[in-house]
């Protein structure tokens, strides 16, 4: 998803061609036929080739049969998946993105020395970055390796570049005390996702990144205007921040902070979901721009496209966490509205309906008093609402069961997509995927890197993409494949 922040161009042309590779059926190809299947001259085809050769190699730790006597071989050990997830790991930006959080204490000289890198190389690459973070109001002091700005929002940039490029995977070990377990356990209550497989591991990524930047004296000492509705007790906080934060002013502002966190993301799955009561009593009691605006949207969204609270309650709290931190921050947050916008579904003409319909609402909205603001995120709020309905609003006009288990972020709105798909089939039985994935036929993650280390049925990774049609294509094969071979197993059981 970040492609264009975290990757050179090197890396980019490295990922196409190692992508024709995996294409292209078992054999042993030339750097001609390889030319002549790509934009590229013999010689840079020839150069990438070697580059591709050094990082097999440093994946798997020996030297692989790649560039052979008889041609070149990927011998599909390695997947593309895994291949991306390196590559996208041992970027410069990604890199320093790491060292801000796990080394506060590091300057650019030390970033520089540690990573065997000049100055002015880690400086020219890390302008993408620096041009994304002053897009959030954040600034880079590149010399300190330094980020000032809002904190509130230098904690969501920071988990969302490090999540959404690495889930957690081979990160630094943190150097705080905190008990992880005991603080998910505290969150369980209001949001029962939390012990799922990849809810655990962003939960403790936040975690750190909050630990860690308090313990280096980024606390938060004002509380913002407008809470969230899941409350925050004072009690509740010195679970989490007892043992590092002494002032009752910052405790306040950081507990307040910590309850955000649990909803600004479009994190409902179930109707049954704790969060629902909390959520509707805040909107019958609470008075602010947030509340406001959510009635109003919401009235809209039941006299033009007829939905309910009653028929579509999960909706209802998805368009809160999307709408609620918006007006709260008076900006778009990363990763929830912002990396999606390219998607080559969105010219569905369900969501172009909604997508025109809902931009005419907020463009109305935006000539309010008090409201101006909002004229900047007109398009990207048209964007998630029309990317979180129009499933529902496209079914509202228009052999064996095998069990799938989904292994994925808890965020609606990244995951819906995949989530209506699978739910199309009428022989597919989707569930969350928590211990044992033995319990399931396939299993289907939105990263290799989420796959558990045994894990003995078969499994797909979905990645997220700016196209994913191919994808769904061979996530469609995979299921009746399964089918298939379940259907003979159990012919054989018989027999």
């Amino acid at each position: 998803m970040f492609e264009k922040l975290i990757l050179e161009e090197v890396t980019k042309r490295k990922l196409t061609l190692f992508n024709l590779l995996v294409q292209l059926p078992d054999d042993y190809y030339s750097i001609n036929f390889l030319e002549n299947n790509l934009d590229y001259s013999y010689s840079r085809v020839s150069y990438l080739l070697e580059l591709i050769q050094q990082d097999l190699d440093d994946i798997k730790q020996e030297p692989v049969a790649f560039i052979t006597d008889q041609g070149i071989h990927y011998d599909r050990t390695i997947s593309y998946d895994q291949y991306y997830q390196y590559l996208i790991t041992q970027s410069i930006p990604y890199l320093l993105i790491l060292s801000i959080v796990y080394y506060p204490k590091d300057t650019l000289d030390d970033f520089c020395r540690k990573n065997f890198l000049s100055k002015a190389s880690v400086i020219r690459k890390s302008k993408p970055l620096n041009d994304y973070l002053k897009h959030f109001g954040i600034k880079l002091n590149i010399s300190q390796l330094k980020l000032s700005g809002e904190e509130r929002i230098i904690r969501i940039v920071l988990y969302t570049l490090i999540w959404f490029t690495s889930q957690s995977v081979n990160l630094p070990k943190a150097n705080i005390n905190v008990d992880y377990k005991a603080v998910i356990d505290h969150i369980s209550p209001c949001f029962p996702e939390s012990h799922s497989y990849s809810a655990t591991k962003q939960i403790c990524l936040m975690l750190d990144i909050v630990y860690l930047r308090i313990t280096n004296g980024y606390v938060l000492k004002d509380k913002i205007k407008i809470s969230s509705y899941v409350p925050m007790s004072l009690q509740r906080g010195k679970v989490f921040f007892d043992a590092i934060v002494k002032d009752p002013v910052v405790m306040e502002a950081e507990c307040q902070f910590s309850a955000l966190l649990l909803t600004i993301s479009p994190n409902f799955y179930t109707e049954a979901d704790p969060r629902f009561p909390l959520l509707q009593l805040y909107l019958e009691t609470e008075d602010n721009q947030a509340t406001t605006l959510f009635h109003e949207f919401w009235a809209f969204l039941e006299q033009e496209y007829s939905l309910s609270l009653l028929d579509h309650k999960v909706l209802y709290g998805n368009i809160a966490n999307i709408l609620f931190p918006v007006i709260i921050f008076k900006k778009t947050l990363p990763g929830i509205l912002t990396i999606n916008a390219k998607s080559s579904f969105l010219q569905n003409k369900y969501f172009l309906e909604l997508f025109g319909s809902f931009k005419t609402f907020f463009k109305k909205v935006s000539k309010r008093k008090n409201y101006g603001w909002i004229t900047e995120y007109i398009s990207q709020l048209a964007t998630a609402f029309a990317l979180l309905l129009y499933p529902t609003w496209e079914n509202l006009q228009t052999n064996r069961t095998i069990k799938v288990g989904l292994i994925a972020e808890s965020n609606y709105l990244l995951t819906q997509q995949l989530i209506n798909y699978l739910d199309e089939f009428v022989f597919v039985e989707l569930g969350s995927m928590t211990d044992s994935c033995t319990d399931f036929d396939l299993i289907v993650a939105t990263s290799s890197y989420l796959l558990p280390e045994y894990c003995p049925v078969p499994k797909f990774v979905f990645r997220y993409s700016l196209d994913n049609h191919r994808q769904f294509i061979d996530l469609y094969q995979t299921l009746k494949e399964v089918q298939m071979n379940k259907n003979a197993h159990e012919k054989n059981k018989k027999s």
